[in-house]
């Protein structure tokens, strides 16, 4: 995970833990040495969500789902995220900062494995029917 997206997970933990969904409420001596390590680029879309009251920084959901706004991100920014993880990416449709969890992007890749391997069998369970289906006409007509 890219640091500075870290460092803004972090920031939005301590601000809701505090209670506090405006950064005035929280300005906790915590909050503000992580903010002065967070670059001001960064900050300013953070503050503006915040203050707006909606999750600035929120992790994709396994079906590819943005964590804030629930809608699903296209399949090229999931691409992205996962391949170029210190890509630090904002949902096309809500404009949070978004991320892919470490322990979901091993679980997805190995629930892609899963599903192929069952594809495979459903096909060979299919191949084998039409090959009964098959040899039973071949039998009625003889």
């Amino acid at each position: 995970m890219n640091k500075a997206l870290s460092l803004l997970v972090r920031l939005q933990e301590h601000i809701h833990q505090s209670g506090g969904t405006t950064i005035r409420r929280a300005l906790s001596p915590a909050v503000l040495r992580l903010r002065a390590q967070i670059p001001q680029e960064y900050l300013c879309r953070f503050d503006r969500l915040t203050r707006q009251g909606r999750l600035a920084v929120a992790p994709v959901s396994e079906s590819g789902a943005c964590g804030a706004c629930h809608l699903l991100l296209p399949a090229g920014d999931i691409w992205m995220l996962r391949e170029m993880s210190s890509l630090l990416a904002t949902c096309p449709h809500c404009g949070c900062y978004v991320y892919f969890k470490p322990r979901m992007e091993k679980a997805a890749k190995s629930r892609t494995a899963a599903a192929r391997s069952l594809e495979t069998e459903e096909l060979s369970r299919l191949a084998a029917a039409v090959r009964h289906g098959r040899a039973a006409r071949q039998w009625a007509r003889a």
